[in-house]
């Protein structure tokens, strides 16, 4: 099987990091150019797991802050409480 990049997930020195852009039309809402969160593995199989997991929750947030440009309360949270992939569990299970 060929090997296949995961977006939006970068090693250096063996340490796996999730990095996403901020797409230019939300940044002054969000105030980041791009999201970094440290994966907190070298193991490559659980980092894929865990990019998956934040590329979907960040898209959420994006997606629902470009829809609600005035109501940034109903945007899930941009860090996540423990800054890792694994609190990303129930992403998306906002309360209203």
């Amino acid at each position: 099987m060929p090997y296949m990049r995961t977006p939006h997930m970068t090693a250096r020195q063996g340490l796996y990091t999730f990095r996403m852009a901020v797409p230019k039309d939300i940044r002054g809402r969000i105030g980041k150019r791009e999201i970094k969160v440290s994966l907190r593995t070298r193991d490559p199989l659980h980092a894929r797991e865990s990019c998956r997991k934040l590329s979907t929750y960040y898209e959420q947030v994006m997606r629902t802050v470009a829809k609600n440009p005035f109501d940034l309360c109903r945007a899930p949270c941009l860090a996540p409480s423990r800054g890792d992939a694994a609190c990303v569990e129930g992403a998306g299970n906002t309360t209203q």
